[in-house]
């Protein structure tokens, strides 16, 4: 035995003074030119050492190097370095320990162009010109035996420091133009022992420029801060008090609206334990002015079926304050209050197949929203189920100025007098709607805009590939309801739209008054409707539309005018009789009206247009051309038998005469030059309704009394005004 430690203190000292005659004897600088020729040879490129490189191998292994700087070999800077050393205990490594004092590298700066090439074949390439292909092969694992012998023998270090200062680091791509640069990084790290928590810090800022532009697009100052803890034996990794800020800056943010740098704080609690197979973040918070999100989120068997759980919550904030504080313009809205209250809260959930929020909650103002998103991570079609309880848009609209309406008048005038009534400008974003993949159920129990009231809406909306399908947009509207369904082609050129409406029993009075202020007609109006249409513009829509439809009016009342008596003061007042005073009856009830209408390429005909009023019948047919934008339609209204008037009374022969009217003209005609007496209609309607004798006399009035522009105009004005 004392021969074995007589052995063993020899072969020691041996080696003591083999080191020490290794440090006596040989100098490293002395390599200095062979280094060089190496790193033409090798690393293509020129390697200049501005001082001496010092070196020790025992107790510990250091190395000091000088001032360095890596050029190509036609003479562009590569990298550069100030000074860096390097000092590791030579007996620990024997045991598989790595105690190290230190690590120092200082004035790093690093420029790295990917040769366009290589870029375009998806090869990266080294400073020193060494290519690498940038597909990497997935680890090799092994079975619970050999994880614990890994575990069993894994490393353990002792490091004082590690210190990065003043670091330049530059990367260029030429194939996407795009320039990043790590500006004065910063790392420092005290104490590193595995097992142990121990500080660390980095600083550094972030530019990227896109292009040859002078100015980067995105600028982040940043700022970490953190206890790390690294356990190879445990397999256990941890950032506690992690506390991160970051201002951002740049062209992009200012061509955004942003006039200040965009604050962000970041703090949680990370941990990734690769021996449970799960990995979470504690205690997450993301501060930006006025907005505070939290969060903790779990992943469970991060590498056999992964499991996504945890929560999120954004507490209540003010929408505008937030934009006032980011230096973005205001938000001017009718309601001021509106916006001043924003939140949310959901829980977190996902599997390697489909990320999704569950119990979602949304908070604006007065309104609550819930519901759920999913997004399925094989197909990408995405989830959408929300329901609204009530909310009111029109609160959130800009307020109207007189100068702003104005305006609009003027732009409505110029574009009436210069351009086309119908825009030939694309109205859907066709390349849009080919990649939606959307699967949506949204709910409102109460929605008020334009000053309209609906209550139980539902739309259900399915998109795929270029079909989109509003399947269902239903409700209930003023005592009535509506049930309408869209289908949009994309997936077609032109585009193909087809849609069915059905309108039941809407109470066309109280809507009337809510959209326009003025309460002078009412009844029950119902409708159905199928439309199709090819284009996409206003204009293909116009020229190409086909469909029928069928209305009715049940219940009506026209206020402000007797029509009855009005009529019957025209037919006086034509057959230059004595009027009556006007009646004191201001309105006119319909007990029914209908009518069906034929689409083809945008001209609409009507054939069978019929409405009972008290006494009188209403009549009409003709067509609305919306290409020609020009309208050709007959009225015909006759008093009947049943017509009785303590007011106004006729001659029991005109009782069944009809009064032809005709509107006939375009668009953009005077509506008091539009309508007029159809003057090759009344004779007819003459010789139908009296002898022969009475025809004669009643025929030359009439025609008398045509010929005065201002008696029939006059009649005219009674019945529509």
């Amino acid at each position: 035995m004392k021969l074995v430690l007589k052995l063993v203190a020899g072969l020691f000292v041996l080696v003591l003074l083999g080191l020490g005659s290794l440090l006596l004897l040989v100098d490293p600088n002395d390599f200095k030119p062979e280094l060089q020729q190496l790193a033409r040879e090798q690393g293509q490129v020129e390697l200049q050492l501005a001082g001496d490189i010092g070196w020790s191998l025992y107790p510990s292994i250091a190395l000091s190097l000088p001032a360095l700087e890596v050029l190509t070999l036609e003479g562009k800077p590569l990298a550069s370095l100030q000074r860096a050393s390097v000092s590791v205990k030579v007996l620990p490594l024997l045991s598989g320990q790595l105690q190290m004092k230190g690590l120092l590298l200082d004035g790093l700066q690093l420029d790295w162009t990917v040769p366009a090439q290589a870029a375009a074949a998806g090869i990266t390439q080294d400073p020193a010109g060494t290519q690498t292909d940038q597909t990497l092969s997935p680890p090799q694992t092994g079975d619970n035996a050999m994880a614990g012998d890994a575990q069993a023998s894994a490393p353990t270090f002792n490091i004082g420091s590690i210190e990065l200062i003043n670091a330049q680091i530059r990367y260029a791509d030429p194939v996407s133009a795009q320039v990043v640069e790590l500006r004065d990084l910063n790392l420092s790290a005290q104490q590193l022992i595995s097992g142990q928590a121990f500080p660390a810090s980095v600083r550094f800022e972030l530019a990227l420029f896109q292009g040859t532009a002078a100015q980067p697009q995105l600028v982040a100052a940043t700022e970490l801060q953190t206890q790390l803890l690294i356990d190879l034996a445990q397999q256990r990794f941890a950032a506690t008090g992690l506390q991160l800020n970051v201002a951002l800056s740049g062209t992009a943010l200012s061509d955004a609206g942003l006039t200040k740098p965009l604050p962000l704080q970041l703090g949680a609690d990370l941990l990734v334990d690769q021996a449970a197979d799960r990995a979470e973040i504690a205690g997450l918070t993301l501060v930006l002015a006025n907005l505070a999100l939290e969060a903790d989120i779990q992943v469970e068997s991060m590498t056999v079926q992964p499991q996504l759980g945890g929560r999120l919550k954004l507490a209540a904030f003010d929408l505008k304050r937030l934009l006032a504080e980011l230096g973005l313009p205001a938000l001017v809205t009718q309601d001021d209050d509106a916006l001043r209250r924003v939140a949310m809260q959901a829980v977190l959930t996902g599997t390697e197949s489909a990320i999704g929020l569950e119990q979602l909650l949304l908070t604006l103002d007065q309104s609550r929203i819930e519901g759920a998103l999913g997004y399925p991570l094989t197909n990408g079609a995405q989830r959408l189920q929300l329901e609204l309880d009530a909310i009111d848009l029109d609160r959130y609209l800009p307020p109207p100025t007189e100068s702003a309406m104005n305006e609009s008048d003027k732009n409505q005038a110029t574009a009436s007098a210069s351009a086309p009534r119908y825009s030939k400008a694309p109205l859907l974003p066709v390349e849009l709607l080919r990649t939606l993949n959307l699967e949506a159920d949204v709910g409102v129990g109460a929605l008020t805009a334009s000053g309209l009231s609906m209550q139980q809406l539902r739309l259900l909306v399915s998109a795929h590939n270029g079909l989109i399908e509003l399947k269902q947009a239903s409700g209930q509207l003023y005592q009535g309801s509506f049930n309408n369904s869209v289908t949009i082609d994309a997936r077609r050129q032109p585009l193909i739209l087809t849609a069915e409406k059905t309108v039941t029993g809407i109470e066309l009075g109280a809507l009337l008054v809510d959209l326009t202020e003025l309460d002078r007609f009412s009844g029950l109006f119902s409708m159905q409707g199928r439309y199709q249409a090819q284009g996409n513009s206003i204009y293909d829509i116009v020229h190409s539309v086909d469909g029928d439809m069928q209305l009715e009016l049940k219940q009506g009342r026209l206020k402000g005018v007797d029509l009855g008596d009005t009529l019957c003061r025209g037919i006086l007042k034509l057959k230059g009789q004595q009027l009556p005073p006007e009646t004191e009856q201001a309105y006119t009830e319909f007990s029914n009206l209908n009518a069906t209408a034929k689409i083809t390429d945008g001209v609409i005909v009507n054939r069978d247009l019929k409405a009972a009023l008290t006494g009188i019948s209403l009549a009409g047919d003709g067509q609305v051309n919306l290409p020609d934008e020009t309208l050709n339609y007959g009225l015909s209204l006759a008093v009947l038998q049943e017509f009785a008037s303590d007011n106004c009374r006729i001659d029991q022969q005109l009782h069944n005469l009809a009064l032809p009217l005709r509107c006939q003209g375009g668009f953009d005609t005077d509506p008091a030059e539009l309508c007029g007496v159809d003057t090759q209609r009344i004779k007819q309607v003459i010789g139908k309704a009296t002898t022969q004798q009475a025809k004669q006399k009643l025929q030359q009035k009439l025609e008398d009394k045509l010929k005065d522009n201002d008696s029939v105009k006059s009649v005219l004005k009674g019945l529509f005004q």
